[in-house]
């Protein structure tokens, strides 16, 4: 008991000998603690106000159908909102969605591909897997319809390596399979298609796949 006692008076001693030390410790967890809730919840409020200004936009220019002026006006004024927010450079989801939709109207355009690329792939990095996946697909899209073929494969090989349960995986075969094709690759665009009948034999796209074969060995 008296050991108990001692060893207590020597740890009493040295708290009080260094309240200072601890104090400040404690006072600097408390500080980054506090500035961290500050900036989450900042960063919800702003998040939360983007969608706002989003859904605003978005429903405007759904409801604005019957009137051409008032729909060319409500288009302009959502392509602004999708400017202002993906201007904000944050990885919030509605973010994502901005730089992606952004990134359509471009590449429906039809001669703005280069701008498109740039907006698909500020959202590759989202932290939505569903948004991540959609976005690398556009990009590898983008790179398919500017003949670059093998950017276009390397990000489809991104969906279908990292992402193989993803709706746009058995897609991304298929679409990886027609290129090998197209550039002459027959031995790459059986890969393909043996892959798709193994990994995804009970997918629609199988269909497709046993279509392509046909194409494929006639070569």
């Amino acid at each position: 008991m008296d050991k108990i006692l001692a060893i207590w008076n020597d740890v009493y001693s040295f708290l009080r000998e260094k309240w200072l030390y601890f104090a400040i410790g404690a006072g600097v967890i408390v500080i980054v603690i506090g500035v961290w809730v500050v900036l989450k919840l900042v960063e919800s409020a702003e998040e939360a106000s983007l969608k706002t200004k989003f859904d605003t936009a978005y429903f405007l220019y759904l409801n604005s159908s019957a009137n051409k002026q008032n729909v060319e006006q409500s288009f302009q004024n959502f392509f602004s909102t999708l400017i202002e927010i993906s201007d904000t450079k944050k990885n919030y989801k509605i973010v994502n969605i901005a730089d992606i939709i952004l990134g359509d109207i471009y590449f429906n355009e039809g001669k703005s591909y280069e701008t498109a690329l740039s907006y698909y792939s500020r959202a590759t990095n989202s932290s939505s897997e569903f948004l991540r996946v959609v976005a690398i697909f556009n990009v590898a899209q983008t790179y398919e319809t500017i003949g670059k073929v093998n950017e276009a494969i390397d990000n489809y090989r991104v969906i279908i390596d990292r992402y193989p349960n993803s709706f746009l995986a058995p897609i991304s075969v298929i679409r990886s399979a027609q290129i090998y094709n197209y550039i002459g690759d027959v031995q790459k665009a059986k890969e393909m298609y043996s892959l798709m009948t193994n990994r995804y034999s009970d997918s629609f796209s199988v269909v497709i796949s046993d279509l392509l074969d046909l194409v494929i060995n006639q070569r």
